[in-house]
């Protein structure tokens, strides 16, 4: 009994198979990002709930995406107009609603803009069928 098990355990946890796509870079690369990311959530997340903004979460990666879609279109790196759809998300957010009870329709407003436009945008490229496929 214990050798099907030990057997078993061997063929499920392949270290050999880990070992080799450890040596891959990006590989590597994810792993760092995704312990920053869940670092970064550990620390950002409490504060985002305690000040009842999770859905400002959901629409600013909504604009997010819109940035990315625009800087495809303008031929920019797609990370960067990602970057800049956030900031103008969070300038959008507190400008427009400044009261806790305004802020949801502000978000909301700003999601369905956010969702539309990266179809609007990656439907005018010349250089990413894949994309237009979605939209």
């Amino acid at each position: 009994m214990s050798s099907k098990f030990s057997d078993a355990m061997g063929r499920l946890f392949d270290f050999q198979a880990t070992a080799e796509l450890l040596q891959y870079d990006f590989v590597q690369q994810a792993l760092i990002s995704g312990a920053i990311l869940g670092l970064l959530a550990g620390v950002i997340g409490p504060l985002i709930i305690s000040r009842q903004m999770a859905f400002s979460v959901h629409g600013t990666s909504e604009l997010s995406l819109t940035g990315a879609a625009a800087a495809l279109l303008v031929g920019v790196s797609v990370g960067i107009g990602a970057v800049v759809g956030a900031v103008v998300a969070a300038i959008l957010f507190g400008l427009l609603g400044t009261r806790a009870r305004e802020r949801d329709s502000v978000i909301g407003v700003v999601m369905a803009f956010g969702s539309a436009s990266p179809c609007c945008c990656c439907g005018h490229t010349t250089g990413a069928p894949a994309l237009r496929s979605h939209c």
